[in-house]
């Protein structure tokens, strides 16, 4: 089983991360990654219909997307998310800026091929999107109760 990464922290650890990716490769490689991390994947979906079917079954922390499906847009998917309160990253080899869509407006991306590091910043920027009361307690907050 791997081990967590050093330096990654509790705010990555054990989050329930959904992958929709239409490239198998692509797919595996963000699932080994995230496990690096210490998540849990979700998936991986290969389709807006797959990843769609996932977030309205199962309850996950975050989700890292493609743009484009095999063809489709994601943005339905996007939708549904936001609407559940689940924070987004996406995994891309769009520019979100030219998209220039006020549904993935100011949301974290990275550019295919990524690194090991650019998964860790962008989980690091979905934890940071979550709710206060469902991040992870630190250390210091738990020493106090």
């Amino acid at each position: 089983m791997p081990q967590a990464v050093v330096g990654v922290g509790s705010a990555t650890s054990g989050l329930r991360v959904l992958v929709v990716e239409d490239e198998y490769l692509i797919a595996l490689r963000l699932e080994d990654t995230l496990k690096q991390f210490g998540c849990r994947p979700v998936g991986p979906a290969f389709t807006l219909e797959g990843g769609l079917s996932i977030a309205r079954s199962v309850i996950v922390d975050a989700a890292l997307l493609d743009l484009d499906l095999g063809g489709k847009s994601v943005l339905p998917l996007v939708e549904e998310l936001k609407r559940q309160g689940v924070p987004i990253g996406f995994v891309t080899a769009y520019d979100l800026e030219e998209l220039r869509s006020p549904l993935i407006e100011g949301l974290p991306w990275v550019h295919k091929p990524f690194t090991d590091e650019q998964i860790r910043s962008l989980l690091k920027s979905c934890a940071d999107q979550r709710a206060p009361h469902l991040r992870p307690e630190s250390p210091e907050s738990e020493a106090s109760t």
